[in-house]
């Protein structure tokens, strides 16, 4: 078989063994949704009171745009597990006893990651055609401005996340939560430095969207004063709406320059692909120099360790002591959280308190704003790690196998994950109960419960680290950076405190609790 077959046989296999998951199918649910917000208008983007009639040139690059910011910030945690996957199922020692070189499956790898993209990205511009069917749009569909968007906006912006995913799981250090915490900051960035920067950066085509809507408002009405706004917005009504001034717009006008500038990312992206084929280790375990250290360590302890007479003595049954089933659920919950803490470094400690004595000392409103967020994001990696101890550490069967494990292990880990999140809040809390801020108070109370609760359900449920970190992530990023109120579960806004908002986080941590709670004891019966 030659190479371009086995490089065919390689990207199909993996793409059909991803599009079977349960968690491509809740994605493409997910971009099913996303295509009717869009659609409907509750995520969109406004310029001032111009609102362009909705044709195939504004649907299409709409849509393209939109998907292309939301599957390049989330569509890479969607795929970023490829390589991983192959590394935990042992696959990748299959693989590496083959004749397949580096090169070829790195290949591999960014050529299915650019398909299950493609594909999401896919269902979306479907769902925004059958829409514009049923819109009746003026003047008849036009296919070609409609798909044209897709593809010199969305295929490149979706090639640079697949060759992302897969530099990300090839670096070792980059492979964990840290890699997951990066890429959102650096993807973010990006997308806003090509929207406010410069053309030459703007990855998901925002910029050039956005300067030539501008452009076309111009040409019609001269003089015209424009204030964009994107995201999850309250349009006014259709076209022609009281209070909307109409504007006939037919797409991008592309040149030879701005196509160039489109293939130039897909050509990064290849670059990307390429660059990490030299850190890719063939999953030789001998590669990893922390577990060789560890396993070295661990054989110098036993070679040195000296025999005690307590070694040597044959256990009879007489000297078997006698099991006693006492429980104690205070030495359960202080051994869950001393595990929860192992391991940090003493700089963990050195931030995490300063941003309590930060708390205390910096103005009301920065605290509220900027330094509440950071707080609940430090110990991400504390509570990502909540629920899923068994199946990482292959302690499941030990830990079923023992008395009451839903009624004594699970609250010890729920009050580890809480402890934790009180703490990373306690002196904000108490300083705005001394100004008298109370509902504000309980609003960050209720959003600390609702995170360890959802940290416990994620573990549970998925057996993994990537479903919290990615969940809660895009939530605290949307909801308390970028302060829109309806994702907001820390109060950073006056929109965002109110007794329903902590009634409605209160709800939801019992919630996620007790589906945690079932999720074990389906756990215990499989």
């Amino acid at each position: 078989m030659n190479k371009p077959a086995i490089l065919y046989q390689l990207v199909t296999a993996d793409f059909k063994e991803r599009t079977r998951s349960y968690a491509y199918l809740l994605t493409l649910l997910g971009a099913v949704f996303f295509g009717y917000l869009v659609m409907t208008g509750q995520y969109s983007v406004q310029f001032s009171d111009y609102a362009f009639v909705y044709n195939s040139a504004w649907v299409g690059t709409l849509t393209a745009v939109s998907g292309s910011l939301i599957f390049l910030l989330a569509g890479f945690y969607v795929v970023r597990t490829s390589i991983s996957r192959d590394r935990r199922t042992r696959v990748g020692e299959i693989i590496a006893a083959t004749t397949l070189n580096g090169r070829d499956y790195i290949a591999a790898k960014f050529i299915s990651n650019l398909c299950v993209l493609l594909s999401m990205m896919a269902v979306l511009a479907l769902v925004a055609f059958v829409n514009l069917l049923f819109r009746a749009a003026p003047g008849g569909i036009d296919v070609l401005d409609f798909a044209v968007p897709f593809v010199t906006l969305g295929v490149p912006a979706m090639a640079v996340a697949a060759a992302l995913a897969v530099l990300f799981d090839t670096v070792r250090w980059l492979r964990g939560s840290i890699g997951n915490i990066i890429y959102l900051f650096t993807a973010e960035t990006l997308i806003v430095a090509g929207m406010l920067a410069t053309s030459a950066l703007d990855v998901a085509g925002l910029n050039l969207f956005i300067a030539n809507a501008e452009a076309a408002i111009r040409q019609s009405y001269p003089g015209a004063h424009i204030a964009m706004q994107m995201g999850f917005l309250a349009i006014a009504g259709d076209v022609g709406a009281q209070g909307t001034i109409p504007v006939l717009w037919h797409g991008i006008q592309w040149s030879a320059g701005v196509l160039l500038q489109r293939l130039a990312w897909v050509g990064l992206a290849v670059g990307i692909a390429a660059f990490s084929i030299p850190f890719f280790d063939r999953f030789d375990p001998a590669c990893d120099k922390t577990k060789a250290k560890r396993k070295v360590k661990q054989q110098k302890v036993r070679a040195t360790r000296k025999p005690h007479r307590s070694d040597l003595t044959i256990p009879t049954y007489g000297n078997i002591p006698v099991a006693k089933p006492v429980f104690s659920l205070p030495g359960m919950y202080v051994a869950e959280l001393r595990l929860m803490l192992k391991g940090l470094h003493w700089a963990w400690y050195l931030i995490a308190a300063g941003l309590l004595v930060a708390q205390l000392a910096a103005p009301y409103q920065i605290v509220r704003s900027f330094l509440i967020p950071a707080a609940m994001v430090w110990p991400l990696l504390i509570w990502s790690a909540m629920g899923t101890r068994e199946t990482r550490h292959n302690t499941g069967q030990l830990l079923f196998s023992s008395p009451a494990p839903v009624a004594r292990q699970l609250p010890a880990v729920l009050l580890g994950g809480l402890t934790v999140s009180l703490l990373a809040v306690v002196a904000m809390t108490l300083r705005s109960l001394v100004h008298g801020h109370t509902l504000y108070a309980l609003t960050i109370l209720s959003g600390a419960l609702l995170v360890p609760s959802l940290a416990l359900f994620s573990g549970i449920t998925t057996g993994s680290k990537k479903l919290f970190e990615v969940v809660y992530l895009i939530v605290w990023y949307v909801g308390s950076v970028d302060k829109l109120s309806q994702l907001d579960i820390l109060g950073t806004t006056d929109l965002s405190v109110s007794v329903g908002r902590v009634a409605v986080l209160s709800v939801l941590a019992l919630g996620f609790i007790t589906l945690a709670a079932f999720a074990r004891v389906r756990q215990l019966r499989a």
